[in-house]
């Protein structure tokens, strides 16, 4: 493949994952020009185990609530989610029994 060819795929790969962002995300990453940038940052922006990714994951957990429209099923998989992601971050789940 022709390095140009190249270019125009990784540039058309590039809008294409931009446009998936949400706004705020896409506006702290539009600095970068290439696909490959694109990742790298959005790794830094969320793939370390900060204390602020652990302190979002403890809220949501903390704040699941079911409400009236929702499906069981659903509460649950949200659950689930979210106990998965803050295992992924390393943080101790184990619950006390009794006083």
């Amino acid at each position: 493949m022709k390095e140009e060819d190249w270019e125009v795929l990784d540039h058309q790969a590039l809008g294409i994952v931009i446009l998936t962002l949400a706004r705020n995300v896409a506006f702290s990453i539009m600095d970068q020009t290439t696909t490959k940038g694109l990742i790298e940052a959005l790794s830094i922006m969320y793939g370390k185990a900060s204390a602020m990714n652990k302190v979002y994951l403890m809220r949501r957990l903390f704040d699941l609530k079911m409400v009236d429209s929702a499906n069981v099923s659903d509460l649950i998989n949200e659950f689930n989610m979210i106990i998965t992601q803050l295992a992924s971050v390393k943080i101790n789940l184990k619950m006390k029994s009794g006083p």
